[in-house]
């Protein structure tokens, strides 16, 4: 890059309370009109466009030895769990792209989707598993014996968000005895299990 363009520094990401924060700093050498913001998010292929900013609408300028050093701040709200990578460009008057940068950023801590308790349970022979998905995600759910060895997969398919509910029936599966299973939901990023009890 050379030395005669306004060039981004110090570009940050940081993850709290659900929001992704991005910071950085322009060393202005020539004239900036706006700011560019793109996102490409775990399930997309490509940058998107998500927002512009005005040059003058910096958090923090400093002016020193005749060069100027203005901070920006910007908050996103992901909606789905995985890598994030952001992209800033700078354009001058006549929208030409004079320097751009990019930061990724890993999210794993929003929920997916709630897995609730099977019903009837105790169940004989059987029982209903609900659960809520959040997000559009890829969705497996498969009962287990209580020594880990899988009995039958429920659902194994691309969901939309939303509320499903799914029948299990230990009557197809005439070599099951009295005890304690499991039912496991897993998407991409998250997963729970929980436990049911069949009696004959």
């Amino acid at each position: 890059m050379q030395d005669s363009t306004s060039s981004i520094s110090e570009f940050s990401a940081r993850l709290k309370k659900g929001k992704i924060y991005l910071h950085w700093k322009i060393n202005y050498k020539t004239e900036l009109n706006r700011i560019r913001i793109e996102v490409k998010s775990p399930n997309e292929n490509a940058f998107r466009y998500l927002d512009e900013i005005a040059a003058e609408n910096y958090s923090k300028k400093i002016t020193a030895e005749s060069e100027t050093t203005s901070e920006y701040d910007y908050t996103y709200k992901p909606d789905i769990n995985g890598v994030y990578i952001f992209r800033i460009r700078l354009n001058d008057k006549n929208f030409r792209t004079i320097s751009e940068s990019e930061i990724k950023i890993g999210v794993s801590d929003i929920t997916e989707f709630n897995l609730f308790q099977n019903s009837p349970n105790p169940f004989n022979p059987t029982t209903s598993i609900s659960y809520e998905l959040f997000t559009a995600a890829k969705v497996t759910l498969k009962v287990y014996s209580l020594d880990g060895k899988e009995i039958e997969t429920l659902v194994d398919e691309f969901q939309q968000p939303g509320k499903f509910k799914v029948d299990f029936s230990a009557g197809k599966n005439s070599e099951l005895s009295s005890g304690i299973y499991f039912y496991k939901l897993r998407t991409n990023h998250s997963s729970d299990i929980k436990k049911m009890i069949f009696t004959k």
